[in-house]
């Protein structure tokens, strides 16, 4: 009973307090507030409108620092309870038809949080919506253009909904052009991306269907263009601190003269044929754990040069062959048929391949050395 009239008194001293709050006052405390998070910015709020029932709105909202930032939000809203609000909840916060630019080409988007100045937060949020925000970002790694609507719980960690469209993205030599996710929880959704380009090698009209049941992303029906082959499977990840993945692929006539021209390799390899098989991916984060793939030949074949001295060199001698034997063993060789096999051993990832032709067997194999997610090294 005591806690019961503490939280009565309480609340109705709170609604007299705030009550007596005009318009102005309401508009200098938030930009005061705004200021010390966003160091030396100017800010503007146009309006704002307070319903001591339970609702805060801020409107016309413009968070300026010369050319390194540029927030524009039409309208932002919270929405309360007393009872809530002893506790440090807030049920809902709203920000609606926003617009973020952020221009800071010589430095890293990490560095960007030196212009704020963000403490932790006694307030927890249930529930954060955000409808048509743009955002145009130009750092020293990436630069964006995207538009989005979400909905997401950070009690729970949850994504209830997103709908976002990224027209271009560049980022780590990585070129993305019109990605679009359309996404509800415990609901169908899809995923599309025109085209992701690495240097020359090209990924096309990637699609996939998509689902997301608590933390779990599932990318079902997965389908791309590559290598002027396609490539068919799933993409199943946990949407945690270690991002953990699987994905199993089919590869369906991969052109390997098309491969060797995209990743620039003509100076080491030349290759003609077509690929089809299976590959499975299973990973945490960075890292991978399972590598594991097995690909044939599509008849008639294909020819083989290799005319890589280094690497002739290293075949010669871990084998204890003559090094003009075997140039002259993958000189123009025309293979009938060929199979290759994906490993991954100790943190390496090996390819055996084995090809038969009518000048006899060749055997290779080719190990690349410290094998992460975005971070290669070759060897021999």
């Amino acid at each position: 009973m005591r806690r019961f009239l503490i939280f009565v008194a309480v609340s109705l001293l709170l609604i007299l307090t705030i009550s007596l709050f005009s318009k102005p006052v309401i508009i200098a405390v938030a930009k005061w507030q705004l200021k010390n998070v966003f160091i030396d910015s100017n800010v503007k709020i146009g309006n704002c409108l307070f319903n001591p029932a339970g609702e805060l709105l801020l409107s016309e909202i413009e968070i300026k620092r010369g050319k390194i930032y540029d927030f524009k939000i039409k309208e932002a809203r919270v929405t309360y309870n007393y009872f809530l609000l002893l506790k440090k909840r807030i049920p809902k916060f709203y920000l609606g038809e926003s617009y973020i630019s952020i221009n800071t080409p010589q430095k890293s988007l990490t560095e960007f949080g030196n212009y704020l100045n963000l403490k932790p937060n006694a307030f927890l949020i249930k529930g954060i919506e955000i409808s048509n925000l743009s955002l145009d970002l130009s750092s020293k790694e990436m630069s964006l253009e995207a538009t989005t609507s979400l909905e997401i719980n950070p009690l729970e960690q949850s994504v209830n909904f997103i709908q976002l469209r990224i027209p271009k993205l560049e980022a780590q030599g990585v070129n993305l052009k019109n990605l679009n996710i359309s996404l509800r929880r415990h609901m169908p959704g899809n995923f599309s991306i025109d085209s992701i380009q690495y240097n020359k090698a090209k990924i096309k009209n990637l699609t996939s269907k998509l689902a997301l049941e608590g933390r779990d992303l599932s990318m079902n029906e997965l389908s791309a263009q590559i290598f002027d082959g396609r490539i068919l499977g799933d993409l199943h990840i946990k949407l945690d601190k270690d991002a953990q993945y699987t994905c199993n692929l089919k590869a369906q006539g991969l052109d390997l003269e098309r491969l060797a021209r995209d990743f620039e390799l003509k100076e080491k390899f030349q290759m003609s044929g077509k690929l089809t098989g299976e590959l499975a991916i299973k990973g945490k984060g960075t890292d991978f754990q399972i590598i594991s793939g097995n690909f044939s030949s599509v008849d008639p074949g294909g020819m083989l040069t290799i005319t890589d001295d280094k690497f002739l060199n290293n075949v010669a001698k871990s084998s204890g062959q003559s090094l003009d034997i075997l140039v002259e063993s993958f000189k123009n060789y025309q293979y009938n048929t060929g199979l290759m096999k994906l490993s991954l051993e100790e943190g390496n990832l090996v390819f055996n391949v084995a090809l038969d032709g009518d000048a006899g067997k060749r055997n290779l194999t080719i190990v690349l050395h410290g094998f992460k997610l975005g971070s290669l090294a070759s060897g021999n």
